[in-house]
């Protein structure tokens, strides 16, 4: 896993984005028929562009046709219009079998700029995709929504890192611009491989495995109470380690964290007994961390900005920094 970013909005991110991760499938699952993987995919910025307008974008994997209609009532209801559903565009050939026979319908609901503060329009979209997967719940109705947001946009789905934009074209699109990119390729451990945990999740992509994940998630479970009731239930019971970090994450910037304080508290440092931190970030650590697990690293990006965090706990290797020419970033 790994991110790009340019100083300038284009392409250039998204095609970086794409061939970094085309480098990483000796790092990823394949499955026998050479095409179908573990999980690949790529979190950009919204392409306004490529879609005609400042939208928010519900991605969502359908496998019961009555989702869309979940969403748009989930969209109204949070005082937003959903404008239309883009059947986004993909190549069948370039998956494999195993990836075909549980492949979901894929769309993208336009949502109008609500005409509001951008962090309260990303607050009402969040609430919106709650009230969605908690109807689709009750309703037994079968849907993922990789993002929602007027920010960031998910490609992700059951292939190898080198098949991502040859199945979706958009990624292969001039039009599809974006400052920064956020890849990921998948090697399921603890999971079996499905289109929905692929990742990048929402606002990070993640590699390691948590020790500390039940323990967690009770701890989560129990302060509950303390949360807004449309906030409860913020951790996916059916998700992988990562994905209950993504939920973690995403309810902490909801509830006004910054993404980089986030981070520190959910994957904290080996801050215990060391000489070489300020005091003010021991007692940053002291006050909100749990103790750390192993993860090896997590990058996430929220508004225009990219933060990654990598644990010095168990052994782990620290991220590495690249520049090919000034004022380009990869990690």
């Amino acid at each position: 896993m790994g991110f790009v970013s340019t100083p300038e909005l284009g392409h250039q991110a998204v095609a970086l984005g794409v061939r970094a991760l085309a480098r990483l499938a000796h790092r990823g699952g394949l499955d026998a028929d050479g095409k179908s993987g573990d999980g690949a995919g790529l979190l950009i910025q919204v392409p306004q562009r490529l879609l005609g307008g400042a939208y928010g974008v519900v991605a969502l994997f359908e496998w019961d046709e009555r989702a869309r209609q979940v969403v748009e009532d989930a969209v109204a209801a949070g005082g937003m219009r959903l404008v239309a559903w883009r059947e986004v565009p993909i190549d069948l050939d370039s998956l494999g079998e195993r990836a075909r026979e549980t492949m979901p319908a894929i769309w993208h609901g336009l949502v109008e700029d609500p005409g509001i503060d951008g962090d309260e329009w990303e607050h009402r979209l969040y609430l919106a995709r709650r009230r969605a997967e908690k109807s689709a719940e009750s309703q037994g109705v079968r849907m993922y929504i990789p993002s929602c947001s007027s920010r960031t946009l998910v490609y992700k789905g059951l292939m190898a890192g080198t098949r991502l934009a040859d199945f979706y074209l958009d990624l292969r699109d001039e039009a599809c611009e974006s400052r920064l990119a956020v890849f990921h390729q998948r090697y399921s451990t603890n999971t079996m491989p499905d289109w929905r945990l692929a990742q990048p999740f929402r606002m990070l992509a993640h590699n390691g495995e948590i020790n500390t994940v039940t323990g967690n998630r009770a701890w989560m479970r129990a302060r509950e109470a303390e949360l807004e009731p449309e906030l409860r239930g913020a951790i996916w019971p059916e998700g992988s380690d990562s994905a209950s970090l993504d939920n973690a994450l995403e309810l902490l910037v909801q509830r006004g964290w910054e993404v980089s304080e986030a981070l520190m508290s959910l994957v904290p440092d080996a801050w215990e007994g060391r000489g070489d931190l300020a005091s003010a970030v021991r007692d940053f650590y002291r006050g909100t961390a749990p103790p750390p697990s192993p993860s090896a690293m997590a990058s996430s990006s929220v508004r225009r900005s990219i933060a990654t965090a990598c644990a010095r706990s168990a052994g782990s290797a620290p991220g590495t920094a690249w520049s090919p020419r000034p004022r380009r970033r990869a990690w």
